[in-house]
């Protein structure tokens, strides 16, 4: 949460064969990490509370559309544009909630200043082109005031999912993820990922939910930093 660009940047530098290649490694492990997170989470809700756990199906949907204009749009903008254009919106926003209980506004909703439809177009065409939509992603989620981290977690892992999955079919599509050792490559990354998850969800069991929610919005502010400065 929130540091999504700045992995994103550490694995491009990283890997052998430039950011190219470090794209298609990384979205099959995005894919599984973020169905494994998904499906462990809907389990454990599933089990301590008799509603359905609620996901933002509507902002899926807009997501996708985003991801074929993303497509559409590949080499007619500059990735470093489309980053530092993402942080000044970001920046607004957090601005909006700082200043907000002091003017008595406050910021009780997001989609009073970002409607859905637009969160989810946004979120899609900024992931093809950049890779940095997971901070947009939590700023709307934890502008939502849910009262459990692990709603949080679950809605916004099953957004990324579905992002991370329309990806990994146009990039085996485009040939940018070839079916030679890079998909080798990709599992044995993808198998770390899974020993990672169940860590990370007994970790989040333990962090109160008010401490979880500063950290979150610290990390989505980091988050902003790092993509003004990319």
């Amino acid at each position: 949460t929130g540091l999504g660009p700045l992995v994103t940047v550490i694995f491009a530098r990283a890997t052998p064969g430039g950011p190219k290649r470090a794209l298609a490694l990384i979205q099959p492990v995005l894919v599984v990490s973020d169905a494994a997170v998904c499906f462990r989470y809907w389990r454990e809700i599933r089990r301590t509370s008799s509603r359905l756990p609620r996901l933002e199906v509507g902002l899926l949907m807009w997501a996708l559309f985003g991801v074929a204009l993303g497509q559409l749009s590949l080499g007619y903008f500059v990735d470093r544009t489309v980053r530092h254009v993402l942080a000044a919106v970001l920046a607004m926003l957090l601005m909006s909630k700082a200043i907000g209980p002091i003017l008595g506004s406050g910021m009780s909703a997001l989609e009073r200043r970002l409607p859905s439809w637009f969160v989810g177009i946004a979120c899609g065409w900024v992931s093809v082109l950049t890779n940095n939509a997971g901070v947009l992603v939590d700023m709307y989620l934890l502008a939502a005031a849910t009262t459990d981290k692990r709603q949080f977690l679950l809605r916004r892992s099953s957004f990324l999912l579905v992002i991370a999955s329309a990806k990994l079919v146009l990039h085996l599509a485009s040939g940018l993820l070839p079916l030679d050792a890079t998909v080798l490559h990709s599992a044995m990354l993808s198998a770390a990922a899974l020993l990672g998850v169940p860590a990370g969800q007994a970790l989040a069991r333990h962090i109160p939910q008010r401490l979880f929610g500063a950290v979150s919005w610290s990390l989505v502010t980091l988050g902003t930093v790092q993509l003004a400065m990319s």
